[in-house]
């Protein structure tokens, strides 16, 4: 196959989220999702930096996670506690970054999608 420059590369990849077992101390329990990632460009990242490096402390702080989430697009597979499914939106997706080992999956699922290794 030949490679295809193209403006923006947009692709689903799975994410594993690994949360502690509720009722098994010690041990975790694995969740999966899709994501709908772009693939950031060299200029996008380094605009970023450079923005971030100006900001004071507290501001680069609230927004660490800001590149990262302009990297997803959608997601499929996140359900509420009933079980019923919650629509990717803008304010769904801050809301699962609060939780620390979501934005964990997430971000080991992009690196593995940028870097070439599979899932």
């Amino acid at each position: 196959m030949k490679f295809c420059l193209k403006e923006e590369i947009q692709y689903w990849w799975p994410v594993s989220v690994s949360t502690p077992h509720p009722s098994r101390p010690g041990s975790f329990e694995t969740s999966t999702l899709e994501m709908q990632f772009r693939a950031l460009n060299e200029d996008e990242i380094r605009d970023f930096a450079a923005k971030s490096a100006k900001l004071p402390p507290d501001e680069r702080e609230k927004g660490q996670h800001d590149l990262m989430l302009s990297a997803i697009l959608g997601w499929r597979g996140v359900v509420d506690e009933s079980g019923q499914e919650i629509p990717f939106s803008t304010t769904s997706l801050h809301q699962a970054f609060r939780s620390a080992a979501f934005r964990a999956g997430v971000y080991a699922a992009y690196h593995r999608s940028i870097s070439g290794q599979d899932a």
